[in-house]
């Protein structure tokens, strides 16, 4: 059921009002994901930008809500019926076409001064228009300049003289830039034109989409941290195992292994896998020391993990398989660091190498915690 809650001044008190009606349902305008994180997602409707670029499905699929407006049900309420059949089933103009015909009058009943100014059809165009567009498709000349014969003289009505007409002289130069869509003058070449022409790549083709997988890492990231104690632990170790994949795509780009702002940066990210390892050991030995109804209710919400034809149905069991995940992503956590020692030892300065090691280090200690 549909509604939404409303406070009663006098009564003074919360009360829910349910929506019956289809248009009252409030659609999601992100997915679930970022949803669930609290993040801006981006809506396009063949998935948002944060899970395309982190290789993930996304669950956006409604996006009806954001063409229309926000008094779209009082404006359709306050339509009489035939005019909302008429709404609904008259075509809008791009889907009739491109071009309306305005009618014109009479061409008989027109004398021959106005002839000159009324065409045969004017076509608007629908999506833009310029002043050239407006003008007539054809013009009809006047009677009395067709009169004359061979041998008339008509000096005094055209001019034949053969001297070439300097265009940029009767219309300005911007206009007939216009007209053409070209310059008027053909650009000077410059070496540097030349060089990038001969390049066989430019630097927006060869540059990577890395940095936008690092700043996506760092938010949801953040969005973890702050919820790992709300979340269930599952979701956390999901999380983990995410961002510990990207950062192993990041680490195969051969450019970004030789920046040294993509080195720091993947060093703040393990600097931040760190803090949410710490905190999922944390939240892992709470869990292994809760009272008996806590171990119930923990039991009851994990009944349907499964390994094959092995189920889980008890707290022992459910910790232990906990225990082992935990100690894998930190395994491969180990891994990642000790791999950026490797790979970004060009890149990264003396003080920050110093800083690496010392993240191995506290690594070794969560297992430590974790085995003991």
């Amino acid at each position: 059921m549909f509604g939404m809650l409303q406070y009663d001044s006098r009564k003074k008190e919360i009360r829910f009002a349910p929506q019956h009606d289809t248009y009252g349902i409030i659609h999601h305008s992100a997915c679930d994901y970022c949803r669930d994180k609290k993040l801006r997602c981006s809506g396009h409707p063949t998935g948002c930008k944060r899970c395309e670029e982190l290789s993930r499905t996304c669950s956006y699929t409604n996006t009806s809500c954001r063409t229309r407006p926000r008094n779209y049900r009082r404006i359709i309420k306050g339509l009489p019926a035939s005019k909302l059949n008429e709404r609904q089933q008259t075509p809008s103009p791009k889907a009739r076409g491109t071009s309306i015909e305005v009618p014109h009058h009479d061409r008989s009943t027109l004398d021959d001064s106005s002839r000159l100014q009324t065409p045969d059809h004017i076509i608007i165009p629908q999506d833009s228009c310029s002043s050239l567009d407006l003008m007539p498709r054809s013009l009809e000349l006047d009677n009395e300049m067709m009169n004359w014969g061979t041998g008339s003289n008509v000096s005094n009505l055209v001019d034949f003289d053969a001297t070439p007409v300097d265009f940029q002289h009767v219309f300005p130069s911007q206009l007939l830039s216009d007209i053409t869509g070209l310059p008027l003058t053909p650009p000077q070449s410059t070496p540097s034109s030349q060089s990038r022409l001969a390049s066989p790549a430019s630097e927006e083709e060869r540059k990577c989409n890395c940095s936008n997988i690092i700043v996506f890492l760092i938010e949801d990231l953040d969005a973890s941290l702050t919820s790992v104690l709300k979340s269930p632990l599952d979701a956390s170790l999901a999380q983990q195992k995410r961002v510990l994949a990207n950062a192993r795509r990041i680490l195969q780009c051969q450019d970004c292994t030789l920046r040294t702002e993509t080195a720091i940066l993947l060093l703040f990210i393990c600097e931040k896998l760190i803090n949410l390892s710490n905190s999922i050991v944390d939240l892992y030995c709470r869990q292994q020391n809760e009272t008996e109804l806590s171990k119930e209710r923990n039991v009851e919400r994990n009944h349907g993990i499964a390994i094959g034809q092995f189920e889980v149905m008890s707290h022992r069991e459910w910790c232990c398989i906990m225990q082992a995940l935990i100690v894998l992503q930190l395994e491969c956590l180990d891994e990642l660091l000790r791999e950026q020692g490797s790979v970004l030892l060009l890149a990264l300065p003396q003080s920050q190498c110093a800083k690496l090691q010392l993240y191995v280090e506290d690594v070794v200690i969560l297992r430590r915690r974790m085995i003991t």
